[in-house]
């Protein structure tokens, strides 16, 4: 066991002066005294003072004081220019245009929004901006079905915004999904598939994603939307052949409404699968029963001619085939309108068979 200073380490000693009982190897040889001075440019910087005096000849309280006052934050300069800068001259316009060079830009390395990011959008503005954007899907639908399907998740968003709705004009009128779909239309200098009958179906449609994106159930519509387009991209990678981008998000919109929990995936890719074979089977029937009719009538191309009853009857069965396909569009197109008032999709398909019994 040791004693005193003594730790029993080679070379530790624990010797200390008279005074303060610091240890001699830990006491400070010399305590710098601190000062302030300015810099060329302006900027008042601390710095270390040659010792003329012994600090510890102060007071201890008032040396303390005084290393602290040292330390105390400086006041900071306002900027100064050699002369004023005129905004109208070449040095003001090349000021201005660095600085807004550097408030659109930002700090590449901060994440923090720029200016004006949580200030409140104007509606007016919002929905001008939305129609410009219908108007650009508008004018690229000659180029294929893409841009039907932009259309769609643009609407989606700008209804999760606020922008679109449901509801109809108090006074009568168009509503949006109307406006949206005849606005989009109107810029499509081929008029492609834009029938009375098809741009009816096709806002009707357009009705039920904006009805999504009106949804308070759903913590974030646009999400769902955007899941649609990457399971159905994944879907495509995979030669699976899924559904367009528009049908696929109407039915993953016609989905959600009759449920406030969120789509999941296994649900999204079951509905971006094209499960409707009926429409493909119509074109056969249809092909074929043009076949019979030629044949009977002796119009075809190969001239051949076959007038008996089994050919008769096999035009009659053709025809009525394709009249089931058609009461199918038409009951499809009556549980399409009960949906839009509000029902789900079981509830309207009840009433709709029941009518129809």
């Amino acid at each position: 066991m040791t004693e005193g200073n003594d730790l029993g380490l080679p070379g530790v000693n624990l010797d200390v002066e008279e005074e303060g009982g610091i240890p001699t190897f830990l006491q400070r040889q010399e305590t710098p005294v601190f000062t302030t001075q300015v810099a060329d440019d302006g900027q008042v910087e601390l710095a270390v003072e040659e010792q003329t005096t012994d600090p510890h000849d102060l007071p201890g309280d008032e040396h303390a004081n005084n290393v602290l006052e040292q330390l105390a934050p400086q006041e900071q300069p306002a900027h100064s220019y050699a002369a004023p800068i005129d905004p109208e001259g070449a040095e003001g316009t090349a000021y201005a245009a660095a600085v807004n060079e550097a408030t659109s830009k930002g700090n590449a390395d901060d994440d923090a929004p720029g200016i004006g990011h949580n200030a409140p959008a104007d509606p007016a503005e919002m929905r001008r901006d939305f129609f410009k954007d219908v108007n650009k899907f508008g004018k690229a639908s000659g180029e294929g079905a893409s841009a039907l399907g932009r259309l769609g998740l643009r609407a989606l968003r700008a209804a999760a915004d606020g922008v679109l709705s449901t509801a109809k004009p108090q006074g009568g009128g168009k509503d949006d999904a109307t406006l949206v779909y005849e606005a989009y239309t109107a810029m499509d200098s081929k008029h492609a598939e834009h029938t009375a009958g098809g741009a009816k179906a096709n806002a009707s449609k357009l009705r039920q994603v904006i009805a999504m994106g009106c949804m308070t159930t759903l913590s974030d519509p646009v999400a769902v939307g955007d899941r649609v387009v990457s399971i159905r991209e994944r879907m495509e990678g995979a030669d699976l052949k899924p559904k367009a981008l528009f049908a696929a998000l109407v039915d993953a919109a016609r989905e959600q409404i009759a449920s406030d929990t969120e789509l999941t995936d296994a649900q999204i890719e079951a509905i971006c699968t094209k499960t409707k074979a009926d429409k493909t089977l119509e074109k056969e029937w249809t092909a074929i029963q043009k076949r019979v009719e030629g044949l009977i009538t002796g119009e075809a191309s190969h001239g051949l001619k076959d007038t008996s009853d089994v050919a008769l009857k096999i035009s009659d069965l053709c025809l009525e085939r394709l009249k089931q396909y058609k009461r199918d569009e038409t009951r499809n197109d009556l549980i399409d309108t009960m949906m839009e008032r509000g029902y789900t999709k079981a509830q309207a398909e009840a009433i709709v068979d029941r009518k129809n019994d």
